[in-house]
C-alpha cells in the first residue's frame, strides 16, 4: 500500500521493472506507480485532472480511471472461483450426569465470580466503559466455561491422570466429585461436632448427644450413598466415599464419654460406638503410615536428581 508519493517504499516501488503492475494505494500514487503517461507526472496530474475535479469538473478523471480499472464482482466471476459447497450440520452434544454435575458446579463458581468483582458495581454497566484489563479479567470466567464445553481435559492441566479418553475423562471427572463429596461431608461433620461441644461446655449433655447422633446419621447416610452407587474399594477411581478418620474418632470417643456418664445418644449403642472407634483408630493408623510410606518412596526417587543438582552446583562453585 503505497500512500506517501515522496516515502523511501515509493522510490523503491518506482524502480521496480515489471510488466504487470497492481497496488493499493490513493489515486495518485496508484497512478504513479502504474505510469500512466503523461498523469504520473505530478504537474500533469494536479493541473489536468485533480484542479478540474475541485472545480467540479469530474469527467477527466472518471474517464481515466474507467479506462485503467477493472473491477470484478462476484457475481461475474463465481464460476471461475471454485468455491466449495455451502452446508451446514448440527451436531447436538450432551453431557453425562456427572460432567452436567461438574459443568453446573463450574459455572455457578463463574457467575459468583463476576457478580464480585468490584469494578461490577452494576451488571448493566457496559462491557464499552471498561478499562482493558478489568474486561479481560471479566473473559477469565467465560474462557473457564469455553475449555470446559470444547475441551474439558484442559480443566484438568494440574491433574495427574491421563485424561485424552473418554473413559478416563469419567474417571476423574468423578474423582474430583468424590473430592467434593467428602469436604462437604467434612463440613457437616465438623458443624454437628461443634454444636454438640458447645452444649456439652454448656452443660446440655442431652442436647449434645443429640448432635452427635445427627452427625452418627450423616455418615450412614454416606454408607447409603455407597450402597447405591455400587461403589467398592478404597484405590480404584470408583472408590468409596469416605468420612474423614479423625472426626469418627472424636464423635465415637465423646459418644462413649456421655454413655458413660447415663447419656443415652439414640441410634447407637455402646458396643457399636466401641467398634466403630476402633476401626477408627485402625483406619487412621493404616493410612497415616500408608502417606508416610509413600512420603518416604517418593523422598527416595528424588534423591538421586537432587544429589546431582548439588554436585553440579559444587563443581561450578568450586570452579
Amino acid at each position: 500500500m503505497v500512500e506517501s508519493t515522496s516515502s523511501s517504499v515509493v522510490l523503491m516501488c518506482d524502480g521496480l521493472k515489471a510488466v504487470n503492475r497492481w497496488c493499493i494505494t490513493d489515486l495518485y500514487g496508484l497512478v504513479r506507480f502504474l505510469r500512466i503517461k503523461p498523469f504520473w507526472n505530478e504537474c500533469w496530474w494536479r493541473n489536468a485532472l485533480m484542479q478540474p475535479y475541485q472545480c467540479g469538473d469530474e469527467k477527466p478523471i472518471c474517464d481515466l480511471f474507467s479506462k485503467i480499472m477493472w473491477r470484478n464482482t462476484k457475481k461475474f466471476v463465481y464460476d471461475q472461483m471454485l468455491s466449495p459447497s455451502i452446508s451446514s450440520n448440527l451436531t447436538v452434544l450432551r453431557f453425562t450426569p456427572v460432567e452436567e454435575q461438574f459443568y453446573r458446579a463450574t459455572l455457578s463458581n463463574c457467575r459468583l465470580k463476576v457478580r464480585y468483582m468490584p469494578y461490577l458495581h452494576n451488571l448493566n454497566t457496559p462491557i464499552s466503559s471498561l478499562h482493558g484489563r478489568d474486561f479481560e479479567k471479566l473473559l477469565e470466567p467465560l474462557q473457564m466455561i469455553r475449555k470446559f464445553i470444547v475441551f474439558p481435559s484442559l480443566r484438568f492441566q494440574e491433574s495427574k491422570a491421563n485424561v485424552s479418553t473418554e473413559d478416563s475423562l469419567q474417571e476423574e471427572l468423578f474423582r474430583i466429585s468424590t473430592q467434593q463429596v467428602e469436604v462437604h461431608q467434612r463440613n457437616i461433620l465438623m458443624h454437628y461436632c461443634g454444636l454438640a461441644g458447645l452444649e456439652w461446655l454448656c452443660g446440655n449433655e442431652a442436647n449434645a448427644a443429640k448432635y452427635y447422633s445427627s452427625a452418627i446419621n450423616a455418615m450412614k447416610e454416606l454408607d447409603q450413598m455407597n450402597n447405591k452407587l455400587g461403589l467398592k474399594g478404597s484405590r480404584c477411581a470408583y472408590r468409596l466415599l469416605r468420612s474423614d478418620r479423625l472426626q469418627q474418632i472424636h464423635i465415637f470417643s465423646a459418644i462413649l464419654d456421655l454413655q458413660k456418664d447415663g447419656i443415652e445418644v439414640r441410634d447407637v449403642s455402646a458396643e457399636e460406638a466401641e467398634a466403630q472407634l476402633n476401626l477408627a483408630l485402625t483406619g487412621y493408623t493404616e493410612q497415616t503410615v500408608s502417606n508416610l510410606m509413600q512420603t518416604y518412596v517418593t523422598a527416595n526417587e528424588s534423591f538421586p536428581k537432587y544429589m546431582a543438582i548439588l554436585s553440579k552446583n559444587l563443581i561450578y562453585g568450586n570452579s
